[in-house]
């Protein structure tokens, strides 16, 4: 229970930013599988990618290996429970909760994500190299609007989670060194980040710039872009963090050529011993969790890229 919690907030001993921390570390503890609700899910295929709509927090997203696509209306789920509440059998549960489905193809769609100003419009990429703009706003049937062709394969597409003039971009990862950014009203190319030495794995747009994209790659490095400028801004490395760093600098301020600058800008930072797999902005955009092959998961400082040197389980 968190009635001391409450107590040392009304005494104001407790800040609100760590009340809220405290509430929200206890919830994630506490999470279980519902066993009264449920997902019938029509996929045959391992499932890819899930994304649940911000607006309303009502629809889902699914995408498999074998190029479906299916929409769910997680209301209809609750209902569906309710009327089956005396059903026996457990598996069925859920029935009809899938509302839209379509097959793209036959190779997998490997990323789906809702069109934050539009709840109705969402994007999808795969391995065809394919990157597809949908709408389901007609009564649940999933109706393509447009088909961009990259030549590559597709790992990851992401929209920021905001309005604003960048609202449109969609932020390409994929089998290439080079990280695309397409517009979704025109089609085109509006920005080439080049500069990996190995395929881009991963995308995470900034929550609190919407100039800045980070990407993670297959040559374990993670970089934060400003686009406009088609210039990397911060480089995430594994051996700095904070404290390391200051102490560095207060030994070094008046050596202006000392051997640890040249031995700095001979290195090339990594972040991960291992290609990285996933990254991810906080909430308010202040740090950035990513993981790796290494088994290493590691958070960040997004905006100096120091190394927050907490440990976390091998995963």
């Amino acid at each position: 229970m968190l009635c001391r919690e409450l107590k040392l907030r009304e005494m104001g001993v407790l800040g609100g930013q760590k009340l809220r921390k405290r509430f929200t570390t206890r919830m994630t503890q506490n999470l279980v599988m519902s066993t009264s609700e449920g997902i019938r899910s029509p996929h045959k295929a391992p499932v890819c990618c899930l994304d649940i709509d911000r607006t309303h927090n009502r629809f889902m997203l699914s995408s498999d290996l074998h190029g479906h696509i299916a929409m769910y209306d997680l209301r209809l789920a609750r209902d569906v429970k309710t009327a089956l509440d005396n059903t026996p059998n457990p598996h069925e549960r859920g029935r009809g909760d899938c509302v839209g489905r379509v097959r793209v193809g036959k190779s997998a769609v490997r990323f789906c994500q809702w069109y934050p100003p539009d709840p109705g419009l969402f994007v999808s990429g795969g391995s065809d190299g394919q990157v597809r703009i949908w709408d389901s706003n007609k009564d649940g049937k999933l109706k393509l609007i447009d088909n961009i062709n990259l030549g590559y394969a597709i790992t990851q597409c992401k929209i920021p989670g905001y309005g604003g003039e960048t609202s449109s971009l969609v932020a390409i990862a994929g089998d290439s060194k080079v990280v695309r950014v397409l517009d979704m009203l025109s089609g085109t190319t509006t920005h080439r980040l080049a500069g990996h030495q190995d395929s881009v794995t991963t995308v995470s747009w900034s929550p609190n710039n919407p100039h800045h994209l980070t990407t993670g790659s297959s040559d374990c490095s993670i970089w934060t872009w400003d686009i406009r400028k088609n210039k990397v801004v911060t480089e995430f490395d594994q051996q700095e963090y904070a404290s390391d760093v200051m102490m560095r600098d207060e030994l070094t301020q008046h050596l202006p050529n000392n051997r640890f600058k040249r031995a700095r800008r001979r290195r090339n930072p990594r972040a991960h011993s291992g290609m990285v797999v996933s990254i991810k902005h906080s909430y308010k955009g202040s740090s950035l969790v990513s993981c790796g092959r290494d088994a290493r998961v590691r958070l960040w400082e997004t905006r100096t890229g120091y190394n927050s040197m907490i440990h976390f389980e091998k995963t």
